[in-house]
């Protein structure tokens, strides 16, 4: 429980812990409320996971929603003119685990992990009204404070009835009340109808030229929907780009879904190629998550892959997705065509493997220099990567000191002088012989006592040995371009060999011509579709808290520890 509940905000301290064993089977069950407003309950029956519930499920929820509110009404915090809290109120923030065992389950449902048997279903419900009412008059900070949060979601939950009507699809005898801005489409079987979601009217005036309308329909979403991780159902379902979402789809939501009202049997999230695009994607994907899940289970969500590229050669046109798929293009059978200059006057020819190998140690070699310029500033490791200080392999500040104090030679791309040398920092004035800037940089010693310094120097290394010694010069037939370090090698590379190439940036679906679109993003026939799956339940929930909910700390770890990862990030 205390794992599941990490990345949230408990309610309270202890988690809720009891267990029951009788003849027909015994039962355990954990369980603590946090600051957010999903559930997350997973069950178990003889460890099997049981992710369609049964009747162990119901138990647990008939009895918690009757224990609570018997305690609400017991110490006065329900009046008698109030209502009962609902079920989804006293589950609202609730994260439960229900194992139970027994001797012969019996399993139901599609995929055979509902559990049947109804003995089970006394059991649980037995033990939860004895021992979460013993827990909740022992600890009645804890227990009013549940209480407390149920009723707001309660007043919550009454403020968004009218919001829901709102959402619901109407029957065959009143007037539809899908969307505006929804195109349909004309088939009626949802398994060939299909609906892209699109971000904006631009996107949405190309797709809707684009789409086969016959079995396509288009909704355009205007701006970033409501972040439903942070958010009561009552503001969620007065979002009106929400609505539409949920009025198109036509299921309904949370406990009211109905996976056989689907209109249609795929969704596909359509969005630009870029940080906002993904974004958007990653927000209508935490909203299907959390109300509309069966729906990602039943496999009918779907990623659009719209091509970042249009490559013009001659008279054949290639469309790519990815970044990588661009470089394997532009270099395919010319890399030995490169050659490359080292500024010692060396020279090499750039081979398949030569060029795989300096690709890896390049990348981490931007990583490890990321790094320690989030801690150091861009300033001092960008004069540390470019001075003779790595290529002398230095590790401590006593070999700094002696290497800049050193006489310059004309290869150096700086020459140095050590203005200060006490204490633990160093400030060096360090002049760009091309240039003829000077600027002084403090180096503190501890920068090459870390880790993180000892690995960059150590991919340095492997790079001058396998590359030579920069700034390099690097041609191609009568093209040449300057590379001032490792790391601008690949730029160079790769300007020279777009030359003569016709290169297209696609940052948004609204720049495509309608017949590209189709082509590359809507034609069956042509499109890549990326099905979104659910592998794992609790680690999926965690994902969804960490990286959308209110705690910033767990968000901020994440992304300390996969920035060296992170790639196509617009800056």
């Amino acid at each position: 429980m205390r794992y599941l509940n990490e990345n949230k905000e408990a309610m309270h301290e202890k988690v809720v812990y009891f267990e029951g064993d009788e003849e027909e089977g015994s039962v355990e069950v954990a369980m603590q409320w946090n600051g957010s407003y999903q559930e997350s309950i997973f069950s178990f029956a003889n460890n099997i996971n049981t992710h369609e519930g049964g009747t162990h499920m119901s138990g647990f929820r008939s009895a918690l929603t009757r224990t609570l509110n018997a305690y609400a009404r017991g110490k006065g915090i329900l009046k008698e003119k109030d209502a009962n809290l609902a079920g989804e109120d006293v589950r609202e923030g609730l994260t439960a685990v229900i194992s139970v065992k027994l001797h012969d389950p019996q399993f139901e449902g599609q995929t055979k992990t509902k559990l049947g048997n109804q003995e089970i279903r006394g059991l649980v419900e037995e033990t939860v009204n004895r021992k979460l009412a013993e827990f909740l008059e022992e600890n009645p900070g804890e227990a009013r404070r549940i209480i407390t949060k149920a009723v707001e979601a309660s007043r919550a939950r009454m403020a968004a009835r009218k919001a829901r009507d709102l959402t619901r699809r109407k029957s065959a005898l009143e007037n539809s009340t899908l969307p505006g801005k929804l195109a349909d489409c004309t088939v009626r079987d949802p398994q060939h109808a299909e609906m892209f979601v699109v971000e904006g009217d631009s996107a949405g005036g190309s797709a809707k030229q684009a789409r086969d309308r016959s079995t396509q329909a288009v909704l355009p979403l205007r701006g970033k929907i409501l972040n439903v991780e942070k958010s009561r159902i009552d503001k969620v379902l007065a979002n009106n780009e929400i609505q539409a979402l949920i009025t198109a789809i036509g299921t309904g939501i949370h406990d009211e879904f109905n996976l056989e009202e689907a209109r249609y049997h795929k969704i596909i999230m359509a969005t630009d190629a870029d940080v906002d695009g993904a974004h958007i994607r990653t927000l209508i994907l935490t909203f299907l998550y959390r109300q509309m899940q069966p729906l990602i289970d039943a496999g009918f969500v779907y990623i659009a892959k719209p091509p970042l590229y249009k490559v013009k050669r001659g008279n054949q046109e290639t469309y790519l997705d990815k970044e990588s798929e661009l470089e394997e293009l532009l270099l395919r059978d010319r890399l030995e065509d490169f050659e490359v200059i080292d500024s010692e006057g060396k020279t090499l020819k750039l081979t398949k493997d030569r060029w795989q190998r300096y690709t890896r140690q390049s990348k981490e070699y931007e990583g490890w220099s990321t790094a320690l310029q989030a801690e150091f500033g861009n300033d001092v490791i960008r004069f540390v990567a470019e001075s003779k200080l790595l290529d002398e392999a230095v590790i401590s500040i006593d070999q700094v000191r002696k290497v800049l104090e050193a006489p310059d030679t004309d290869h150096d791309i700086f020459t140095t002088e050590i203005l200060s040398k006490g204490g633990e920092d160093t400030v060096v004035k360090a002049v760009h012989q091309e240039s003829g800037l000077a600027r002084n940089h403090t180096l503190p010693a501890h920068l090459f006592e870390g880790n993180e310094y000892r690995r960059f120097a150590d991919i340095h290394a492997q790079l001058l040995k396998s590359f030579g010694r920069p700034p390099f010069r690097i041609s191609l037939k009568d093209r040449t371009e300057e590379a001032h370090g490792f790391a601008d090698v690949h730029r160079a590379v790769l300007d020279l060999a777009k030359h003569g190439v016709q290169l297209t940036r696609f940052k948004g679906l609204g720049e495509m011509n309608a017949d590209q679109l189709r082509e590359t993003t809507m034609d069956p026939a042509s499109r890549t579709l990326q099905r979104v799956t659910l592998e794992d339940a609790t680690a999926a929930d965690q994902i969804f808290s960490m990286l959308m909910g209110d705690q910033v700390s767990p968000r901020r770890d994440f992304i300390e520890t996969y920035a060296k990862e992170a790639s196509n990030i617009d800056v």
